[in-house]
């Protein structure tokens, strides 16, 4: 059962959020008056609320730990690059708001049918296209990098707890590292989208 909660009787609620990332603040600051609030999902400080207000319906996302908060850039610079892809409606320094694609005439959800259909295979692959084209134009400034963890301090954990400290392989590792580093470090940069599951 999902709870519902009203903005116009705050004193009727029972559970509403304090903090400066709670959909309350949120939705004030974006303007949005007299919302219906239905909680969609909470999960590692990553709110998801369906959102109802003046006939409008629209999805809110907040986001209550400041590194979470990337998104909400990531959606910047996806408009700026004019990659396709979900309109940002309004955004505050915590939340992002996003059409509810429920009621939505342009967008839909995916569905497991979509893995085998190859329509979409290509649709996805053209938009990946795109995605790593316009990647390469843009300036990364920010965004991590999945090699940033390739250190050799990483590495030391790694043998440690896989109790392979003895293995060869990890002294020929060590003794290249720099040149390795230097190779990854060398290769081009570009957006990629890791979030298929």
């Amino acid at each position: 059962m999902k709870k519902e909660l009203r903005l116009e009787t705050p004193a009727d609620q029972h559970a509403v959020e304090d903090l400066p990332s709670s959909y309350i603040f949120q939705l004030t600051e974006m303007g949005i008056r007299i919302p219906f609030v239905t909680n969609i999902r909470s999960k590692d400080s990553i709110h998801v609320y369906r959102v109802e207000a003046e006939g409008e319906k629209y999805i809110l996302k907040t986001f209550d730990d400041p590194e979470d908060r990337r998104e909400i850039s990531n959606y910047k610079l996806l408009s700026a690059l004019d990659i396709p892809t979900l309109p940002m409606l309004n955004h505050t320094e915590a939340a992002l708001l996003l059409p509810d694609l429920e009621v939505s005439d342009q967008y839909r959800l995916g569905v497991e049918s979509d893995m085998a259909d190859p329509q979409t295979a290509r649709a996805v692959a053209r938009w990946y296209k795109i995605l790593h084209c316009k990647g390469c134009e843009a300036a990364l400034d920010g965004l991590y990098a999945e090699t940033d963890v390739i250190t050799l301090e990483n590495m030391d954990f790694i043998a440690e707890k896989t109790d392979t400290r003895d293995n060869p392989l990890w002294q020929a590792i060590r003794e290249r590292f720099s040149e390795m580093r230097r190779k990854i470090d060398a290769l081009p940069y570009t957006l990629t989208y890791n979030d298929f599951y």
